[in-house]
């Protein structure tokens, strides 16, 4: 519960429907997504709507090579949740190819959001900005988190 209302208090419908118009769908190829929703439940139902969604809402431009990779040395923690289907851990290590100074993280029981499920992340966070380094960063805490149990609401109220 806590997790869904910090959805709706605190991410606006239109800058989630902007930004992936913006960063996404341009770069996106319209036969590999019919070709992969073939057959399934929803077909290409989300891309259907975002695409409708852009027509409507205002979005921004990205620059040429907005979708290449960015090549760093800069210090870099990347976090993942092994059961993140948005953004799974495949596409962190991927990222990290390309900067040499990175620590990928990949929370064994984690999905896309940690919010509430316990301190270490943040605390993993806040170690890496104060200093300045992945570097000896102990992670050992990622293997204490659990997953919430699963609630059905009851609305008899």
């Amino acid at each position: 519960l806590a997790i869904r209302r910090s959805f709706v208090q605190g991410v606006s419908a239109g800058v989630f429907l902007s930004i992936p118009n913006a960063e996404d769908l341009p770069f996106s190829d319209a036969r590999q997504i019919a070709r992969e929703a073939e057959g399934t439940f929803l077909r290409d139902y989300y891309f259907e709507q975002l695409a409708r969604a852009g027509g409507i809402l205002p979005r921004g431009s990205v620059p040429r090579g907005f979708n290449k990779p960015v090549r760093s040395n800069a210090q870099t923690l990347l976090i993942s949740g092994f059961l993140d289907p948005a953004t799974p851990p495949s596409g962190a290590a991927a990222v990290a190819r390309y900067l040499p100074n990175s620590l990928h993280v990949v929370i064994p029981k984690g999905s896309h959001s940690y919010t509430g499920l316990s301190p270490c992340v943040d605390n993993l966070m806040a170690q890496f900005v104060s200093r300045g380094s992945a570097r000896g960063l102990d992670t050992s805490c990622i293997n204490q988190i659990r997953r919430p149990p699963f609630v059905v609401t009851s609305n008899t109220g």
